[in-house]
């Protein structure tokens, strides 16, 4: 039985099926008609709009279901292929509809992924109207998959029509955008669905976790062409340009490097985060940091098994090296101190080997010159000594691993070649102002308020 609240406009008639006349177009409904020009058809006595006109045309061009339902939830309109509506759930689970409904009047434009591949999006109208678009799936499922997915939601019948979440996500911008005028990106909207904070932080964990397992070496990265565009926002620190150049109609025009559609995605993933950090260290950031992060960013690709995932975090990946450059040109202290090339392969030395025991002669026989020459050129360009500047580092990849990993204090001062945990201790404190101890539990405190917001 539907609840009773389903009577009324829009609601379904006796026999259990949709209205036969349509409530946006039919006269004694002009309250919850869609804004826009109106056309007088005296005749009939009906009003026709064009938001209503574009939804039959968008039906025609994109088999996409489509549902508009007033404030209370109750059904005004369903443009679909007109089968019988037991097959529809937003028919048969009034919860489910309303659960709906309750998400876009809060959002305004929002996509439902919660059940991948399943996928739904919502738009708010004019006059408090609700449009519904699917749902549909973004991958092929098989007959258990729809069986179960009707069964959850009292259905039989359900047939989930492939669609790519670009194409629907374009639908709701574009009806969006012809009702409020605003301009969403593309791309931008569909990371924040396909792309979550705990994806990201889980990320730049994984490169913690790279720096204590891993011995950092050289490793070849072959050059590799790539789109010049994206290269160049990178290396400029520019984020307009590489928003301009991730929403460019040839971002999608991508060849296939696998006969599965999701290997495929990842390969290309790869080879694009792989050539972010590329242009990142063009720049003259850290190689081996930015080796470290791309890395982490292509575990999780990796491991995700979500298609959209998969380009949203290549995505991710630019906009962070963009960031990075940014901030170095932002910084007054990296605009006085460009490294000379002997200066940079001792950094690049420092930090490939931040895990053993570091001396200044070490490196200097590494590189085939004299502890004095090095030391007073670092210094020059550097503004700090050797010696400190090795602490600096140590400290700093301290602080990721109390950030982002669980291993004791004495672990991380052993695994960093401190020669005591006191010893750690004391050197933390002076280049943080708080003990390891007192750091790690701020920053986790922070990191639950955040999770809480």
């Amino acid at each position: 039985m539907h609840s009773s609240q389903e009577q009324g406009a829009g609601a379904v008639n006796a026999s259990g099926s949709m209205p036969s006349s349509d409530p946006l177009t039919a006269s004694g409904q002009e309250s919850l008609l869609l804004q826009g020009p109106e056309h007088d058809h005296s005749a009939i006595g009906i009003k026709v709009l064009p938001v209503a006109y574009a939804l039959s045309l968008l039906s025609q061009l994109f088999p996409i279901p489509l549902h508009v339902f007033d404030s209370n939830g109750h059904y005004l309109k369903k443009l679909d292929n007109g089968d019988d509506d037991n097959w529809n759930v937003l028919y048969t689970d009034i919860a489910y509809r309303k659960s709906l409904i309750a998400e876009v009047k809060e959002q305004r434009l929002t996509l439902f992924t919660s059940e991948r591949p399943v996928l739904l999006g919502g738009v708010a109208l004019a006059d408090n109207l609700i449009l519904l678009m699917g749902p549909v799936v973004t991958s092929q499922v098989d007959s258990n998959f729809t069986k179960l997915f009707a069964a959850k939601h009292q259905a039989y019948n359900v047939a989930l029509q492939l669609c790519t979440p670009a194409k629907l996500a374009s639908m709701l911008l574009l009806i969006n955008a012809a009702i409020t005028g605003e301009k969403v990106s593309l791309t931008s909207f569909l990371d924040r669905f396909f792309i979550h904070d705990d994806t990201l932080q889980q990320t730049m964990s994984t490169a913690a976790d790279i720096f204590y397992h891993e011995t950092v070496v050289s490793r070849p990265h072959n050059p590799i062409s790539f789109e010049r565009d994206i290269i160049e926002a990178v290396k400029n620190g520019d984020q307009e340009a590489l928003d301009r150049a991730l929403n460019s109609p040839f971002a999608s025009m991508r060849g296939t490097l696998a006969s599965d559609r999701l290997r495929s995605q990842k390969n290309l993933a790869i080879v694009d985060i792989t050539l972010a950090s590329r242009a990142l260290i063009d720049t003259g950031f850290s190689a081996e940091e930015a080796f470290i992060m791309s890395d982490a960013f292509i575990r999780s690709v990796e491991e995700s098994k979500d298609y959209e995932e998969v380009s949203a975090l290549a995505r991710a990946c630019a906009v962070r090296c963009t960031q990075l450059v940014q901030k170095q040109r932002e910084d007054a202290k990296y605009k006085n101190t460009i490294k000379s090339p002997l200066v940079q392969q001792a950094c690049d030395y420092i930090d490939r080997h931040a895990f053993t025991k570091l001396d200044v002669k070490a490196i200097a026989n590494h590189l085939n010159v004299s502890v004095g020459y090095l030391s007073k050129l670092f210094k020059r360009e550097q503004k700090i000594t050797m010696s400190d500047y090795m602490r600096k580092r140590k400290i700093e990849l301290a602080t990721m691993m109390l950030s982002n990993t669980d291993q004791s204090i004495d672990e991380i001062a052993l695994s960093l070649s401190f020669c005591s945990q006191s010893h750690f201790g004391a050197v933390f404190q002076k280049e943080m102002g708080c003990t390891p101890a007192s750091y790690r539990k701020r920053i986790r405190l922070q990191s639950g308020n955040l999770q809480m917001a």
